[in-house]
């Protein structure tokens, strides 16, 4: 985790305990030692937010697991990719035209 999340060494450990208590009582304990594992960021979590969890915070361990790989750049890209129809409009240029004449043509 600490290789995945070096931030995880300066958390409370006072809170790792109660934390996994309740999201093991929601998840079960092997899917929230897998969350935990996905998502260090986690373990800072108070209790009182753990209560107020939903299943959520599971879809997206899997979401942070799953871009983590791309860098902090990575989801902003993706969100980027996703709003090009969206820039398109507002501002008039032709993103989607000028990539695809790029990429039939690189050279």
């Amino acid at each position: 985790m600490v290789k995945t999340e070096p931030l995880s060494l300066a958390f409370d450990s006072s809170v790792f305990a109660d934390t996994f208590a309740i999201w093991a009582e929601k998840f079960g304990e092997e899917e929230t030692k897998d969350m935990v594992l996905r998502n260090p960021g986690l373990l800072s979590v108070q209790p009182v937010y753990a209560k107020k969890t939903d299943d959520s915070t599971m879809a997206f361990s899997y979401i942070i697991a799953a871009t983590r790989p791309i860098g902090a750049f990575g989801p902003a890209l993706i969100v980027l990719l996703v709003l090009t129809p969206v820039i398109e409009a507002v501002t008039g240029i032709p993103i989607r035209e000028t990539r695809e004449a790029f990429f039939a043509n690189p050279f």
